[in-house]
């Protein structure tokens, strides 16, 4: 388990998802994040958070309460 906190926001991500924490809102959501596809990195600053897996990226922000996602390009795929 890792956990990281500044600002307006607190992020724990564990084997299984990864939980973001808005101060302003005082509410929580979380994402789903499979072992497979590995932890990378995360990074905390101010009202935003941002978790790198190697298939998606993920930013959390405080004022919105919520993840938004993205999948990362990957080389050799097709669209």
């Amino acid at each position: 388990m890792k956990t990281g906190a500044d600002g307006a926001v607190a992020v724990v991500l564990t084997s299984r998802r990864a939980i973001g924490f808005s101060a302003l809102l005082g509410q929580a959501d979380e994402v789903p994040v499979p072992e497979e596809e590995g932890l990378e990195a995360f990074q905390i600053s101010g009202e935003v958070a941002s978790v790198l897996t190697r298939r998606r990226a993920f930013g959390f922000s405080a004022r919105a309460g919520r993840w938004a996602e993205v999948q990362r390009f990957q080389l050799g795929a097709t669209p």
